[in-house]
């Protein structure tokens, strides 16, 4: 079965403008997902210092 260059060419112009939207999708989730991570990283390590503090001044 021959498929038409111009089909061809049509059905991978798709595929790619499904696919860059879809890098960009999950790109933009990483982005969250990251942004996210380091906020709780940052409560993580403010805690962790206080707790620190906290520990060495009841000693």
């Amino acid at each position: 079965m021959n498929i038409h260059p111009d089909v061809a060419y049509a059905e991978l112009c798709a595929e790619n403008k499904y696919l860059k939207g879809r890098n960009l999708a999950l790109a933009q989730t990483l982005h969250e997902i990251a942004s996210e991570r380091d906020q709780l990283r940052a409560e993580l390590d403010a805690l962790t210092k206080l707790k620190e503090a906290d520990d060495g001044a009841a000693e």
